[in-house]
């Protein structure tokens, strides 16, 4: 066999193994071999290098085939017939060997590229419900359609929550797991305490808005002074009926609505009977309890049951403005809604806030330095039936007609009144005391 038939093997042989490596890059990024009993890295280090031994294979073949030809003379018709089938052979079997070994990897290539293209922020789940309506969460996960292997489960804890509306209970995910995608739905179902019922609740989510929310963040304050800072919660607010509100939250006292959902009510056969003896029996053992807190109706009071779908969240326009005694060292006031929403104001002048459409305020927290020189931390918690009442007064039963709040705040920056007016008359709200 002369220079020129080694040459050719050579070249065939390398062209063969080069197809390989080459069909298996262009499957794209993100495939990698799977092989059984060994870890990932491992695996696919220890296909590549099978890909690129198939040369020596390939070489010893065609050098078999070639080698049947007289020393010297070029390679007969038959024989580049047999080397022209066996290279299809080859390619062919490269390909059906790199999809079979690679399937898995490749079902999860698209998602994990969207995955690494999509933007992560760190976040917890939470659950919320109105105080004195406690759930107990049976199932519930969020999910993500762009997802990680390497990335955390979203998953809610099964167990009781006993909060209060827009306070989220979050479910511990570490940080060392890192940041995840927002969520493209919820599959949850839990029991009502009050109703001694079940509820059922798959729905999709507005990924979009949550995201622009966390990627917009808001104002914060420590004791550096101002940052930016984006929201850690997505909150689930399981509310009697089977109304579900979700929020976007953060410790910094900031959350946001992002959609209301409709639950469906379950029968109770639909739950397995060892589940629902788990419950009742967890449930005894908390009623027991001294800080165990349950709404107790009758036929004569009735569960409010439209109150945290269409009470709580409708819309008015109204202003908040201060009247200052004195100056305030570094003020800072959080704004509760009763819709279980919650904005920060840091202004250094408390000037005039306007909610051009925004839920009744339900509590006011106000943190400042008064002339004292002593830290203030003032709570007020408004009467609900008193501001609801003012509010239907004021806007005339919800007419286009905004409402001013004015705070009032004396030297010591204690809040001393809070009023609501229109443009003839003047009320004041009543603040709860206990």
């Amino acid at each position: 066999m002369n220079r020129t038939h080694l040459r050719k093997i050579f070249l065939i042989a390398g062209a063969i193994t080069g197809f390989g490596f080459l069909f298996y890059l262009c499957l794209g990024d993100g495939v990698a071999f799977e092989t059984q009993g060994l870890w990932a890295s491992f695996a696919n280090l220890f296909g590549i290098l099978i890909l690129f031994s198939q040369f020596i294979l390939h070489f010893i073949v065609l050098l078999i085939i070639c080698g049947r030809g007289k020393k010297g003379t070029e390679l007969t018709l038959k024989q580049n017939w047999i080397i022209g089938i066996y290279c299809l052979i080859a390619v062919i079997f490269n390909i059906v060997l790199i999809l079979q070994t690679t399937t898995f990897s490749r079902s999860e290539m698209s998602v994990e590229r969207e995955w690494r293209n999509s933007e992560k922020y760190y976040w917890e789940p939470a659950i919320s419900n109105p105080e004195g309506y406690p759930v107990r969460v049976l199932e519930g996960r969020f999910f993500i359609s762009s997802w990680s292997r390497n990335n955390a489960f979203p998953d809610i804890d099964d167990k009781f929550y006993d909060s209060r509306w827009g306070l989220g209970m979050t479910t511990f995910i570490s940080q060392d797991q890192g940041s995840m995608v927002m969520p493209d739905s919820l599959r949850l179902t839990w029991y009502s305490v009050v109703e001694d019922c079940y509820y059922k609740l798959q729905v999709s989510l507005d990924k979009e808005k949550i995201t622009q929310l966390f990627k917009k963040g808001f104002e914060a304050k420590n004791h550096n002074g101002v940052f930016h800072r984006t929201y850690d919660e997505i909150i689930v607010g399981l509310a009697p009926g089977g109304d579900v509100a979700l929020w976007v939250g953060s410790n910094w006292g900031n959350a946001t609505e992002v959609s209301f959902y409709q639950a469906q009510k379950l029968d109770t056969i639909a739950i397995e009977p060892a589940r629902r003896q788990e419950v009742r029996e967890e449930l005894t053992r908390l009623r027991k309890g001294k800080d165990w807190v349950e709404q107790v109706h009758t036929t004569d009071d009735l569960i409010p049951y439209d109150k945290w779908r269409k009470k709580y969240r409708q819309p008015y326009g109204w202003t908040l403005q201060f009247v200052k005694q004195g100056v305030l060292d570094n003020p800072e006031l959080e704004v509760e809604f009763f819709n279980g929403e919650k904005f920060t104001l840091i202004d250094s002048t408390l000037s005039q806030k306007n909610f051009p459409a925004q839920a009744v305020p339900a509590s006011l927290f106000l943190k400042c330095r008064g002339e004292d020189g002593k830290m203030k931390r003032e709570y007020v918690v408004f009467d609900e039936e008193n501001i609801y009442n003012t509010f239907e007064k004021l806007t005339l039963s919800k007419q286009k007609i905004t409402v001013i709040v004015t705070c009032k705040i004396n030297k010591q920056g204690e809040i001393e009144q809070v009023t609501a007016k229109n443009n003839s008359e003047e009320l004041p709200l009543i603040i709860k005391t206990d």
